[in-house]
């Protein structure tokens, strides 16, 4: 009598093999995009968001207040340091002033540098401040004096310092 069975051999393996492969490659590519979007320093996600978005309304009463001071304000990079020209309505100093400066390079969102800006002079708040990069940097002032508190920020290039 004749076996009909023939043995197996590696060829009857081939395509289950090659439907694996394909399957743990595309789970190795979705993990390593996955790696290298989370560890990308230049995502950044605002802390806050929801919270902040929640709270709209009062954000834009502040604004609305602190634009109602008519205050103005400029800021340029000077000698390794942010200084902060402050001035009221009248383009009189405003004088005892506690002044916070939050700023980050706007390709790095997630590195904020927090400083307490000291007056200088009459109108003048400075703070030590060493950028590690050039381009254009966010600064968000808080300047409060007294019951008043005045909101304000802008984009600067810090590159002509840093090219010196």
């Amino acid at each position: 009598m004749a076996d009909d069975r023939t043995p197996m051999t590696s060829r009857g393996y081939q395509w289950p093999l090659l439907v694996v492969a394909l399957l743990v490659a595309q789970v190795a590519l979705g993990a390593t995009a996955a790696y290298l979007s989370v560890r990308d320093p230049a995502h950044t996600v605002t802390p806050g968001y929801h919270a902040k978005a929640l709270a709209w309304e009062d954000q834009a009463k502040r604004q609305a207040a602190s634009d109602h001071l008519g205050w103005r304000a400029g800021a340029e990079f000077r000698n390794g340091h942010l200084q902060l020209r402050l001035v009221d309505r009248d383009g009189l100093p405003v004088r005892g002033a506690i002044v916070d400066v939050a700023l980050f390079h706007h390709a790095r969102g997630k590195d904020v540098v927090k400083l307490n800006l000291l007056p200088t002079a009459a109108d003048v708040y400075t703070a030590p401040f060493h950028a590690d990069r050039a381009g254009l940097w966010e600064i968000r002032v808080t300047a409060t004096r007294g019951r008043d508190q005045f909101l304000w920020s802008e984009t600067r290039d810090h590159s002509a310092e840093l090219a010196r």
